[in-house]
């Protein structure tokens, strides 16, 4: 048997303690990846994505990112953004996130402005499918408690991805 004892204190990455709010979850299937898009952004809160299957040209800011499996995208609050797929369908997972405030960063931003907003996740990558999965399903299913416990899972996989 393997156990592992829990500290009753650790230190807070969230200003205050205050947790952030799970504002929308989407999944992408690859079949309406081609669908005309533009580059836009998003004014109330960050985004996370996962990208599940297939490759793509993600256009992040002034930067031109080529990803693949297992990448985790980062988009900042303002920060301008579009996704093409290349070569085929493109899957992915993505989740925005509202009210965040994390220690010595804007509001609404998960990484400081110099660091790549794109995570090369390696066997990482596995994790966070599986909590985006589990994210999804929650929200689809609904229930009494799918919001609180989607936001749960949410503030797992920026844990995960910080």
């Amino acid at each position: 048997m393997i156990q592992y004892q829990v500290p009753g204190t650790w230190e807070s990455c969230f200003l205050d303690g205050r947790l952030p709010r799970l504002s929308r979850v989407c999944h992408i299937d690859g079949d309406n990846g081609w669908l005309p898009r533009a580059m836009h952004l998003h004014g109330d809160g960050a985004e996370l994505v996962y990208i599940m299957d297939g490759h793509g040209i993600h256009m992040i800011g002034d930067n031109v990112y080529h990803t693949g499996p297992g990448d985790v995208l980062i988009y900042n609050v303002g920060v301008p953004h579009d996704e093409r797929p290349q070569g085929g369908p493109l899957r992915y997972f993505c989740c925005g996130i509202t009210s965040l405030r994390l220690k010595g960063l804007a509001e609404n931003c998960i990484f400081p402005p110099d660091v790549e907003p794109v995570l090369h996740m390696g066997e990482d990558g596995e994790g966070v499918g599986t909590l985006f999965s589990m994210l999804q399903e929650t929200v689809g299913q609904g229930g009494q408690y799918a919001s609180e416990q989607a936001r749960f899972l949410m503030i797992s996989l920026l844990l995960r991805v910080l």
